[in-house]
Formats: C-alpha cells, structure tokens, sequence
C-alpha cells in the first residue's frame, strides 16, 4: 500500500471544516408560526380581537337595520294595499246601496196607489120631502177607482159644491170623511150635498147657465209602506150638460 494512498484517520476526519447553515435553514428555523384561522380571531391579541368583534358588530348592525327597513317597506305595502281594498270594499258597499235605494223607489213608484175620477156625475135636484114649499137640495155624486198597482190605504176626503160664487162644504159633514180601503180597479163614489132651501126654480136656472154649479174635493191616502199621497179635482156643469174640469185643481200626487 502506497504511503499517498492511506485511509484518513479519525483526527483527519475531525479536523475537516463543516459547511455553514445556509440562510434558508436560518429563516425556517426563525419564521414565527402561522396566525389563527378567522373564525378564532379571539386567540390574538386583545387590540386586534377587539377590533376584529368592532368590525363584525358593526357589519351585524348594517344587516340587522337592512332586515328592518326591508320589513317596513313590506308592512307599509301591504298597508296602503289593505287601505286601498278597504276604500274600494266601502265605495262597492255605498254604490250597492244606493243602487237598492234607487231600485227600492223605482219599485214603490210603479206600485203605488194612483186615485182618479173615472165618472164625473152631474149635479141633480132632491126636492125635501118634509117641507111643501117644493125646495129641496143639489146633490153632485162622484165617483173615483184606484188605477195603481196596490190598495189605497187609509184614505180621507173633503169635498165641496160651489153654487155660483159661493163655495160650501157637504151638507152635514164636519171635517174630513173617512173611507175603506180601496183595491185596484174597484169602482167607489161620493156624494156632495148642498145647503137645503134651493127652489126647483133656482135649480134649474143653475143648471142653465155654464160653470153655476161646480163640485172639488181632496182625496189622501197611504201605499203599504207609509208613503201619502194626494188627489185633487175640480169640476163644473155646463149648459149643454157636460161637465168640464177646471183650470186649476186637477193633480195628483
């Protein structure tokens, strides 16, 4: 064995130099350790901690108020829909009922109670049997129908003669008379009485001479359902024996 070529000894091996660390293994060995994950934000430093749960606070807060206002705008909505389907609920329920009013009235005019003259009569002579003077009185009967859709309720009537220019109520009869009631299309009649002490004379130059001898009366009656009514008529006798009506005086109501 070459003397060149022997094996190194130990204090060889020890005195050879060792490398240096390199700057890596120097800076993975001096790194600091990874920081928390964020949901364990309170493991750092209370500074941090207390801002970190400042900054989520305040982001809770933002949501929070959003949630509220988004909550009434929908209750504002569906008030102001709840109000509006309540006025138009109100406006059909008011339309509705005057529609039922309107029908209602429509329905009564057509049904009610319509009382009318249907013969005129003339005036005649009643000689007074229990005098022998010969006078006696005119008597003038009327007669009148109810042309309407229902009876005529609670009616009353005045009625009075006008001789020339003078006018008096019926002979006997105080204050209005009372009659029945009268059905649809049922014939009924009146009769109004002069005052006694008329000559057959008299008479019959009354009964000559146009308008002398004239009848007018006011009827009243009621429908089924409280409504009154009134009928008034005017009449005079003319020389040829017609009868006319009056200018005024005639009307029903």
């Amino acid at each position: 064995m070459n003397s060149d070529e022997r094996a190194p000894s130990r204090s060889d091996a020890a005195a050879e130099p060792r490398p240096a660390p390199s700057s890596e293994a120097s800076a993975e060995n001096s790194q600091e350790p990874p920081p928390p994950p964020w949901w364990k934000f309170w493991r750092g430093p209370p500074e941090t901690v207390l801002a970190k749960a400042t900054v989520l606070l305040a982001i809770a807060t933002a949501l929070l108020a959003g949630i509220a206002a988004g909550q009434a705008w929908i209750l504002a909505t569906t008030d102001a829909s709840t109000r509006k389907a309540a006025d138009a609920a109100v406006t059909s329920a008011q339309t509705a009922q005057a529609a039922l009013k309107t029908a209602q009235e429509s329905f009564r005019k057509e049904q009610r109670p319509i009382v009318w003259l249907n013969d005129l009569g003339t005036p005649t002579f009643i000689p007074n049997r229990k005098t022998a003077d010969g006078t006696g009185q005119i008597v003038w009967s009327w007669h009148f129908i109810n042309y309407g859709r229902s009876p005529a309720l609670h009616m009353s009537f005045d009625h009075f003669m006008r001789i020339e220019n003078g006018t008096e109520g019926s002979y006997g009869s105080v204050g209005p008379s009372a009659a029945a009631p009268v059905p649809t299309h049922k014939d009924n009649f009146a009769t109004v009485v002069s005052r006694p002490g008329i000559s057959l004379d008299e008479f019959n130059r009354l009964f000559g001479t146009d308008e002398a001898i004239g009848v007018a009366g006011e009827i009243s009656y009621f429908d089924a359902y409280g409504g009154k009514y009134q009928t008034t008529f005017c009449l005079h006798h003319l020389s040829s024996g017609a009868i006319g009506y009056c200018k005024h005086g005639n009307d029903i109501k």
